[in-house]
């Protein structure tokens, strides 16, 4: 069925190195944003590394993946609050406002009734 070179280059690929590199590569975990992830959901959270570790790793991934995106979301939420205030504050005049307050506190004081004093 299989000619002699058909045999050698698939020998030749079981005893490649490369191909075991290839695979290893592929379900390597960086052990450092573990524990990164891993101590930001125990901090933010509250939850103990031990129900983290009882997780089934997709399970651990997709919560990652979701508090991502829940972040994602409260900065662009926090970035759009902070410019509408930037231009709320910039359409209000300071010296205009103490103005205002100026001439709304210049209320005239009732005067104090008159009383004569009795002679004696």
């Amino acid at each position: 069925m299989y000619n002699e070179e058909e045999r050698n280059s698939v020998k030749s690929n079981k005893e490649s190195p490369w191909l075991g590199i290839l695979i290893f590569h592929t379900f390597v975990i960086d052990l450092r944003n573990l524990t990164k992830n891993l101590l930001f959901i125990c901090k933010e959270y509250h939850v103990q590394p031990s129900e983290i570790h009882k997780m089934q790793f997709w399970q651990y991934e997709w919560m990652t993946d979701e508090i991502k995106e829940i972040t994602k979301e409260q900065e662009k939420q926090r970035e759009q609050q902070e410019k509408e205030h930037a231009s709320m504050k910039s359409s209000v005049n300071p010296g205009s406002m103490m103005r205002n307050m100026q001439s709304s506190m210049n209320v005239s004081m009732p005067k104090m009734p008159t009383i004569s004093m009795p002679k004696f």
